[in-house]
């Protein structure tokens, strides 16, 4: 019984331990479940947390990304803009060129139309003329050959009597220098025996006073000279009417000091023409003209003959001089520059009427006549807005005999009646005044278009017609011979 209890107890014992053994499987198992809910718990939590992190990074990548497109698109946008605005200006300045190229070749075209044109009717009316001569009769053909040889007469005339009038006219000129070298040996004369008499006399002006009234239809050759010089060149005339001239000569630069006759040559020089006379009477003479003194408050008139070699080594004498005046010439604007350089010093003036603005086309103008114009070249327009800028009368040069350079006629035109066109044109009425040649023509330089003419010119002679219009003579002679003479065949 004793061992049955014993053995009872082990066994609820070994069942207790069995139960307590489950008991703390079964707690062991909970807590390992717990442990692994909770585990799992924590890792749905981590896995959650993660998407959520990658959600935010993946919202914050797309908002940077649609910043940065947003802003290459603003780029690109401002980029197409600048684009499109660069090929619209390319493509108005070629348009322009293009335009440009198109107006000056249709201005081209009408100029060459114009110009065929002209030519069409000048060889039509000289298909005229000359049908005209071969349909006359005997009688009237017979009449144009006398007319003809009577204008060839008339020519040959008045050839000879133009070199009549050269030839007269250099007479004159040669009297006029052995007059004035006469004057000026009387002059010296003078001077010396006003040198020897200086003792004697107190002044000046005391000197040669009888003379004065004796001086020959009381002329006066130097106005300009105070009264006292006035009356000592007075006194040199009467002085020395005797035979005493060629002996004084030889004595006469010896007992002249330098500045009387420095003073003398003041007088005397200042034509070229003049200076070369008073160089070739003595060696010592040709010395003196040379010296600044010599110079000394002269106008020296250069001609357009003057050698310029010549004329810039006697160009270093003229330190003292008050001016120079040029004519107008092929070379005066080089000449005029070589002076300004070896005489800094000396005042420069031009002699010469202009300058003209030039219009250069073949046509036939008399003068008095008028003639309707319409200027759209850009260098006519140009003239015309200068022409028009400044105070009436409007007038310009009309080149009528080719192209503008020196010795080509023309005339001087007065705008009579003007209108601007809305496109920049003018449309002018013209009167010409007188015939011209061209002396001196040089170019100015446009912006654009082709330079524009501009001279000096020279007045021609002028003859009133029966009609009351002015022409040139020589004109209406060569225009005469030209169509009774010589016509042409078309």
């Amino acid at each position: 019984m004793h061992q049955v209890q014993s053995v009872l107890r082990s066994f609820l014992a070994k069942v207790c331990l069995v139960a307590a053994a489950e008991e703390a499987e079964a707690a062991a198992a909970a807590a390992a479940a717990a442990e692994a809910a909770a585990a799992a718990a924590k890792a749905q939590a981590g896995a959650c947390v993660a998407a959520v992190l990658r959600r935010f990074q993946a919202r914050q990548q797309l908002q940077a990304a649609a910043a940065a497109f947003a802003v290459k698109e603003e780029a690109a946008r401002l980029l197409q803009s600048a684009v499109l605005r660069f090929g619209a200006q390319a493509l108005l300045l070629q348009l322009g060129a293009e335009d440009a190229a198109l107006r000056e070749a249709a201005a081209l075209r009408l100029q060459s139309a114009q110009r065929t044109h002209s030519a069409q009717r000048e060889l039509a009316r000289r298909k005229a003329r000359r049908d005209g001569l071969l349909l006359l009769s005997p009688g009237k053909h017979r009449a144009v050959r006398q007319l003809q040889k009577c204008c060839r007469r008339y020519l040959a005339q008045c050839t000879l009597r133009a070199a009549e009038h050269r030839r007269s006219r250099a007479a004159a000129q040669v009297q006029a220098l052995w007059r004035a070298h006469r004057c000026r040996l009387q002059l010296a004369e003078t001077l010396r025996e006003w040198r020897d008499g200086r003792a004697q006399a107190r002044t000046l002006s005391t000197f040669g006073l009888a003379q004065v009234a004796k001086w020959p239809h009381g002329a006066r050759p130097w106005p300009a000279l105070p009264a006292g010089r006035f009356r000592l060149m007075q006194s040199c005339s009467e002085l020395l009417r005797g035979s005493r001239e060629r002996a004084a000569r030889g004595k006469l630069l010896s007992l002249v000091s330098d500045d009387e006759r420095h003073l003398i040559l003041s007088f005397l020089l200042g034509d070229l023409a003049c200076y070369a006379a008073m160089a070739a009477l003595d060696k010592a003479l040709s010395v003196a003209v040379r010296c600044p003194g010599a110079w000394q408050h002269t106008t020296i008139r250069i001609p357009r003959t003057a050698e310029l070699r010549n004329l810039l080594d006697l160009a270093g004498s003229w330190a003292l001089a008050r001016e120079a005046v040029l004519p107008a010439f092929p070379k005066r604007r080089a000449l005029q520059q070589r002076l300004e350089q070896r005489c800094p010093q000396l005042q420069m003036s031009l002699q010469g009427e202009g300058p003209f603005m030039l219009f250069v086309m073949g046509c036939s103008l008399p003068v008095g006549s008028g003639m309707p114009l319409h200027f759209f070249e850009p260098r006519y327009r140009w003239m015309c807005r200068r022409l028009f800028a400044t105070s009436p009368p409007h007038v310009f040069g009309f080149v009528t005999g080719g192209r503008a350079r020196e010795g080509v006629e023309g005339v001087l035109c007065e705008v009579r009646d003007l209108s601007v066109n809305h496109n920049g044109t003018y449309d002018v009425f013209v009167v010409a005044k007188s015939s011209f040649v061209l002396s001196e023509v040089w170019l100015e330089e446009l912006p654009y278009g082709a330079p524009l003419a501009v001279g000096f010119v020279e007045r021609r002679q002028e003859v009133k017609t029966s009609r009351g219009a002015r022409i040139s003579g020589a004109a209406w002679l060569r225009r005469l011979a030209k169509r009774l003479c010589c016509p042409r065949r078309g």
